[in-house]
């Protein structure tokens, strides 16, 4: 009876060990006592995710992709996109760039950091990039010819022998930037005006906005003779809106002996925008105090010769 109940605990023990053994991950084998040695049974631990696998081959890819292929612009100004060019490969390229500007407008490609005047022509791709290279397109209007409103395209294309991609980017013009012009001239055409020494002489001119801009604080300025002056009335146009004109009143004085004869005086008007100005012809005329010296005289010579013709006359 003892002997059945060791046996009992021993096959107990032996159990216990091999559910042990199976934890471990081992091999165990599991036998009777007295019995002659088994063949040994063998468990295969399951894999486990920290197994290391194969590495899965990489798939050749580029694209072109542009988070902002539309831009809004005024016209005349330049239009930007930055592009991100997305390349993966075991090996490294070179890529050569092309791209189609719309009529009137100049096309460039330059690095996305850069503000070189050089157009980039070609980009070395390395393998296994772990991020996207960038490049930034420019379209810009061609000097002199503003674009109207609407849509400008352009296609810029990459490619490296049967590999390449290509995205369409567009301009559009939406507003038109305002022109500034100042016109100036006399309110009766002519530039030349009389100008008495010694007095004041007033001349009206004519002050207007040909753009298409409004302009502010228009202010003028003369160019004359020494000792002579000139005092505008406004003394400053606070603001003009296109198409619409006022008047300056411009007073012109001279000094007392100033000598007969044709002199000039500049007149310009200016804001920070735009200016314009005439050349004036000013004939000075001299004083009749002379004049008037010279009649008197006359008259004494003719009256002294009647009165002398009628005293003769009696004898």
């Amino acid at each position: 009876m003892k002997r059945f109940r060791v046996a009992r605990y021993l096959l107990c023990l032996a159990l216990f060990g091999g559910a042990l053994g199976s934890l471990w991950g081992g091999h165990i084998a599991l036998a009777s006592p007295g019995s002659s040695p088994s063949p040994t049974a063998t468990f295969a631990a399951a894999p486990t995710d920290d197994q290391p696998s194969s590495p899965e081959p990489i798939i050749e890819k580029f694209e072109l992709t542009s988070q902002f292929p539309v831009v809004r612009i005024e016209s005349g100004s330049p239009a930007e996109f930055e592009i991100l060019l997305n390349y993966q490969s075991s090996k490294a390229r070179l890529f050569n760039f092309s791209i189609t500007s719309p009529p009137g407008w100049d096309a460039a490609i330059k690095r996305s950091w850069a503000t070189e005047k050089e157009s980039l022509l070609a980009i070395r791709l390395e393998a296994n990039q772990a991020y996207a290279q960038r490049v930034k397109v420019i379209l810009t209007p061609l000097p002199g010819e503003p674009p109207e409103l609407g849509d400008y395209k352009t296609t810029f294309l990459a490619s490296s022998g049967d590999m390449s991609d290509s995205i369409e980017l567009t301009a559009a013009v939406t507003s038109i930037a305002p022109t500034y012009a100042i016109d100036l001239t006399t309110v009766t055409g002519r530039l030349d005006t009389p100008v008495k020494a010694g007095q004041e002489n007033p001349l009206t001119v004519k002050v207007t906005n040909t753009g298409t801009g409004t302009l502010k604080n228009i202010t003028f300025v003369s160019t004359k003779s020494e000792g002579w002056g000139t005092k505008f009335s406004p003394s400053r146009i606070t603001s003009l809106e296109p198409g619409n004109s006022t008047e300056v009143t411009i007073i012109i004085t001279t000094p007392g002996n100033t000598i007969s004869g044709d002199y000039h005086i500049i007149i310009n008007s200016m804001t920070d925008k735009a200016s314009d100005g005439i050349n004036l012809r000013a004939r000075v005329q001299t004083p009749t105090v002379w004049g008037g010296v010279g009649i008197a005289i006359v008259a004494a010579v003719v009256i002294g010769l009647i009165f002398l013709f009628r005293k003769l006359g009696r004898r």
